[in-house]
């Protein structure tokens, strides 16, 4: 029986893209238990999200979507609370916040 399994693990993205969205190169680690995994995602060498536990943390996440360069701020979590800002500069300018 496991009691507290702990997983660790790293991740690289290059050049990830969906419909029209790509995302900037993100590398990281994670580890923990599966109740209090931990983990810290970075963009060209400067952390943009803190995950710990179910909750997530970005700052200043970068993607660009048709002609606009989009950079996402704030914290999400698994019960379904967010408060994130969405910047947005080039073709498609403003910001949303939910």
């Amino acid at each position: 029986t496991l009691v507290s399994p702990t997983l660790a693990g790293t991740l690289s993205t290059r050049g990830a893209a969906l419909a029209g969205v790509t995302q900037g190169d993100l590398s990281g680690t994670l580890a923990g238990t599966l109740s209090g995994l931990k983990g810290t995602l970075t963009q060209t060498g400067r952390a943009v999200a803190t995950l710990d536990g179910t909750r997530v943390t970005l700052d200043r996440l970068s993607a660009n979507a048709y002609g606009s360069a989009l950079e996402v701020t704030g914290s999400a979590a698994l019960d379904g609370t967010a408060a994130l800002t969405v910047d947005a500069t080039g073709t498609l300018a403003g910001r949303v916040q939910v």
